[in-house]
């Protein structure tokens, strides 16, 4: 199956599965869409796969995605993403910096620094 296809089958999957009410999600799928949203990023497939790979969608229509905390339900580090028309994926921050040390790997971790704290480093 070649990746238009098999994006296309889990679309089609996910919208067939409807919104989960509140699911525990093992795996979050993102999948550019062409459309742009109002904002002029492009809008996203948010589709969420459950404990046995089942697909669900999120969204059909974000143009940005927040990871809150679960207890305090405050944004994560203030971290967002977005895409840009061009297709560019962004992970940002106005209250953050992003800093790794280690480039060469299939792995890359970061770490979530506040902007104050940077200064200090």
């Amino acid at each position: 199956m070649n990746k238009l296809n098999k994006k296309s089958e889990l679309i089609k999957q996910a919208k067939l599965n409807g919104r989960p009410c509140i699911k525990y999600l093992k795996t979050i799928q993102i999948i550019p869409r062409r459309k742009l949203h109002e904002s002029g990023y492009k809008m996203m497939y948010i589709i969420g796969l459950d404990e046995n790979y089942k697909p669900y969608m999120i969204s059909d229509c974000t143009d940005s995605i927040t990871f809150t905390d679960y207890y305090t339900k405050q944004s994560f580090h203030g971290i967002q993403m977005d895409i840009d028309e061009d297709g560019i994926i962004s992970l940002w921050s106005r209250s953050n910096l992003f800093r790794t040390l280690d480039y060469n790997c299939s792995t890359v971790q970061f770490d979530v620094l506040q902007k104050e704290d940077e200064m200090n480093d």
